[in-house]
């Protein structure tokens, strides 16, 4: 289910206008949401003594100057190195673990500070080959890459196959900007 800013922002302050199953959906996933709930909480706390009109007001301004942002440069997201696993469950398997990728030397997982989305890196002697993962396996579409260090871009159509890059170079960080 795609869970967006506005509806984050009805959780909080009004939840009567979220349908049922989104409240149900962002309630069993606060893990995914808390730091954008805890943000809108406390937002709210700052302005408990003003009217709530001009609460609505300001709100609707910062969500128009949101949507601008977000319809002008993509949705941002940065990826940092990840220690253990991201995905536990035994019977998960993922493109990464298959028969073709035998001969890797290296694999290094990124995640987002949400943990929306995973980025698998295979090493072997020759090549790079960087999957990218949504939470709930959808295809993300029309996204570029930004690797780091030395701010190398790649577009991507979607995630449906890794982005192979034909050198192996170490990864500190990943960028990525959904259009």
């Amino acid at each position: 289910m795609k869970i967006e800013e506005k509806d984050l922002f009805y959780y909080v302050f009004h939840r009567e206008l979220l349908s049922g199953e989104k409240q149900g959906y962002i309630d069993s996933n606060l893990h995914r949401f808390g730091e954008s709930i805890r943000f809108l909480e406390d937002y709210k706390h700052t302005f408990h003594d003003v009217p709530a009109e001009q609460v609505e007001k300001l709100t609707q301004a910062v969500l128009k100057k949101a949507d601008k942002f977000r319809s002008e440069t993509g949705l941002f997201v940065t990826f940092h190195k990840k220690e253990g696993n991201f995905l536990s469950s035994s019977n998960v398997k993922l493109a990464a673990d298959s028969v073709q990728m035998s001969k890797t030397s290296g694999v290094e997982t990124f995640s987002d500070s949400d943990s929306n989305y995973l980025i698998k890196v295979m090493y072997d002697k020759e090549e790079t080959k960087i999957f990218v993962i949504e939470r709930d396996y959808n295809t993300v579409h029309n996204f570029k890459l930004i690797i780091y260090p030395g701010e190398k871009s790649y577009h991507l159509e979607d995630n449906k196959d890794p982005l192979v890059i034909n050198e192996v170079s170490a990864i500190d960080k990943i960028d990525m900007i959904i259009n």
